[in-house]
């Protein structure tokens, strides 16, 4: 099963324990607050410059 996260705002979000695997990321956003898997580089972010 596959995710398409192409475009979404993921300022803030606890990625910590997701396994990234056939997931779309092409276009997210997100910002310091996001927290990734240890061993994962996440894509460029679009910016995020407010987040509320």
């Amino acid at each position: 099963v596959g995710v398409d996260l192409s475009y979404a705002d993921l300022g803030g979000a606890d990625f910590s324990d997701t396994q990234f695997e056939d997931v779309l990321l092409e276009g997210i956003r997100y910002d310091d607050a996001t927290l990734w898997p240890a061993d994962f580089v996440p894509p460029v972010s679009g910016g995020i410059t407010d987040h509320e």
